[in-house]
């Protein structure tokens, strides 16, 4: 897979990531590109706020703002 200069991310993909559904494989890529500064991330605040949302209904806030927390470091 060519990954692209820069890639945008939505709360759907981020969040199959974080529960490790199907796709996510896809999306961790992505992701492992952004970290090697190999590919630019971004992510806007009221996506970051609809994940925080999702994830800490599903388990609780630590684990969602873990998550959020781990993004942002990675350069989203």
């Amino acid at each position: 897979m060519t990954l692209p200069e820069r890639v945008v991310f939505d709360a759907e993909p981020l969040t199959a990531h974080a529960d490790d559904e199907p796709g996510s494989e896809v999306v961790e890529e992505y992701l492992d590109a952004v970290a090697a500064d190999d590919t630019a991330g971004f992510v806007n605040y009221v996506t970051l706020t609809e994940i925080r949302y999702i994830l800490a209904r599903k388990y609780d806030r630590s684990t969602a703002d873990e998550y959020i927390d781990w993004l942002t470091d990675l350069g989203t």
